[in-house]
């Protein structure tokens, strides 16, 4: 499930995703990670920093735009 959230004061879009169904993949084949980011800058046309959260058994990947703080370039 992905969730899309724009808020000012942290700097612009982010796109919010949680149980992933391909985790299994991510934590046996990394270079998935990596993949799925550049599908992120292929179809957003523009640079993404991909960060994985895991917290109790939840984990989450957020996909933040490079652009500076104030950008709204998505």
């Amino acid at each position: 499930m992905s969730q899309f959230a724009y808020n000012h004061q942290d700097g612009g879009p982010r796109i919010l995703e949680c149980h992933s169904p391909i985790l299994n993949l991510l934590d046996r084949y990394p270079i998935v990670g990596r993949l799925e980011q550049d599908m992120f800058e292929t179809v957003l046309r523009t640079k993404v920093r991909r960060q994985m959260m895991r917290n109790s058994g939840y984990t989450s990947a957020h996909f933040t735009s490079r652009h500076s703080r104030r950008s709204d370039k998505w």
